[in-house]
């Protein structure tokens, strides 16, 4: 997996690459468990290339994003 995040104002823009044939896709979250989802991407059943754009939430804090098939491939994004 790989990839880019961006933010333009409130907007944000995912560009996501799947590099192998493994499905892949990205989910946001508000908590690391992944229990209230703020946007989850569609799956990329192959190699291929997608953005995913969605609002960033209103409140600054520590968010989560992970692959939703795989959920151990975790990391990190904060709103300011």
């Amino acid at each position: 997996m790989g990839g880019q995040i961006m933010m333009d104002y409130f907007q944000v823009f995912v560009e996501f690459e799947n590099q192998d044939d493994a499905p892949h896709n990205v989910a946001f979250s508000t908590t690391p468990s992944t229990t209230t989802t703020i946007y989850k991407g569609e799956i990329i059943t192959s190699p291929g290339k997608i953005t995913y754009v969605f609002t960033a939430p209103a409140i600054p804090g520590t968010y989560f994003f992970c692959s939703e098939l795989y959920k151990v491939m975790q990391e990190q994004f904060v709103v300011n």
